[in-house]
């Protein structure tokens, strides 16, 4: 009941949209009813979302790209504006809900666990998924709201990673991922890290490198050294892949 009324809602909700407002002033015409050119210019702001988000994806090299986030936008805005179409005829808040449904089980086949217990494509998944509202919301005919969540999600996507990079360097909790020459250098490495005020919260071994000679762990510290001077997770790699009895050590980013 709740869903029915906000979809109601937000269908009339572009009657009032400033943009709709202005280009109506412009054009003299009405921007709110489902004309040829009122549709193709739904369809373009939905397309172009998508392009702009998936060509950043694509760069990156995300299973995810252009294509993909193109589609989900374009498939988005054909969705509501048949939702609009079909008005009167038919439940309109299946089509809008089933649409959030269903590229939520795309988004999950973009997130994979590799064999260092890295979890990869939470940002795309979550990505398609505000990209496929923001196509909605296009479709609809709420520019502004689109408009603004286009904004949003190029600063999150593009220039987020940097200050989220920052904010990893100086942290305290941390994940790595250490690859011994034996299996009893492992009580080595665990006196290493706490004679160095780092505390170990899990130890995981990892199967899948049994047949390689090398026993394998994925370890989640936290350095408890009081005040500044606690170990960083760049200066706790160096330290520890200079260590005699460790093959490879690097920081499991999440």
């Amino acid at each position: 009941m709740l869903l029915t009324q906000a979809f109601d809602n937000f269908k009339h909700v572009a009657q009032w949209d400033p943009i709709v407002e202005l280009i109506s002033k412009w054009t003299g015409q009405s921007f709110v009813e489902l004309t040829w050119w009122v549709i193709l210019i739904r369809v373009l702001f939905a397309v172009g979302l998508g392009a702009i988000i998936g060509a950043e994806r694509a760069t990156k090299s995300h299973a995810a790209g252009l294509r993909t986030y193109i589609l989900v936008s374009l498939g988005s805005a054909v969705a509501m504006l048949t939702n609009e179409f079909l008005q009167g005829n038919a439940d309109e808040s299946r089509i809008g809900a089933g649409v959030l449904t269903g590229i939520g089980f795309i988004g999950a086949g973009t997130i994979i666990i590799t064999s260092r217990n890295q979890v990869r494509g939470l940002t795309t998944a979550a990505a398609l998924w505000t990209c496929a509202g923001t196509g909605l919301a296009f479709g609809a005919g709420f520019y502004t709201l689109g408009l603004i969540a286009t904004v949003v999600i190029i600063v999150v996507v593009m220039f987020m990673p940097k200050i989220e990079g920052k904010l990893q360097v100086n942290a305290r909790v941390y994940d790595i991922h250490v690859e011994l020459l034996t299996r009893p250098d492992l009580k080595k490495l665990l006196d290493f890290l706490r004679s160095n005020d780092i505390r170990i919260n899990s130890i995981a071994y990892d199967p899948a490198y049994a047949n390689s000679g090398l026993s394998v762990y994925s370890l989640g510290l936290y350095s408890a050294k009081e005040g500044k001077d606690y170990l960083r997770k760049k200066e706790l790699m160096e330290l520890v892949n200079s260590l005699e009895y460790v093959n490879f050590c690097e920081s499991i980013d999440q």
